[in-house]
Formats: C-alpha cells, structure tokens, sequence
C-alpha cells in the first residue's frame, strides 16, 4: 500500500517514532480494510461526505491514530474516527 509508505518514522533509527509511525499506519490499514478507501461516499451523522485521504498527523488535538480519515462534506474538510462515520 503506497498510502502507508508515505508514513514519516516507520524507516528510522528512533524507536519512539518508529512506534508511533507504527500506529498510524494500524490506523489507516483498519480504515482501509473496513471499507473507507478514497472516494469512498460516508455518512457522518446525517451529513454526506467523501472521503479524500487519511490523516497521517502523529501529534496536535486530531492525530492521525485516533482520527484516520480526512473526510469532504458541504461544511467543509474533516478529519474523523472511525466510530464518527458510516459507509454510505
């Protein structure tokens, strides 16, 4: 999967940051498998989105590890957990 090559820390020396790339990519790979690929239609609630990549930020309030999904709705772009979201 080249999405998950794109992942920073998963080829370096620290063990720390080859840990937490390591969780990323767990998280986008059960996104993935679970059915929300690219382009994929979902539901957030009553709102219909796309979603439009995976969220591969490893800090700050919406990493990557708990909100793997970037998502496009009429309100605009929205990073999601997948409990948030549904498949359309």
């Amino acid at each position: 999967m080249a999405i998950l090559d794109l992942i920073a820390g998963l080829n370096t020396r620290s063990a720390s940051r080859r840990k937490a790339a390591s969780r990323l990519q767990s998280a986008v790979h059960v996104a993935i498998v679970k059915g929300y690929t690219v382009g994929k239609r979902v539901l957030i609630g009553n709102v219909e989105g796309r979603v439009i990549g995976y969220n591969i930020a490893s800090s700050g309030d919406y990493p990557g590890t708990t909100y793997p999904l970037v998502v496009n709705t009429p309100y605009g772009i929205s990073k999601c957990a997948l409990i948030e979201v549904s498949l359309d």
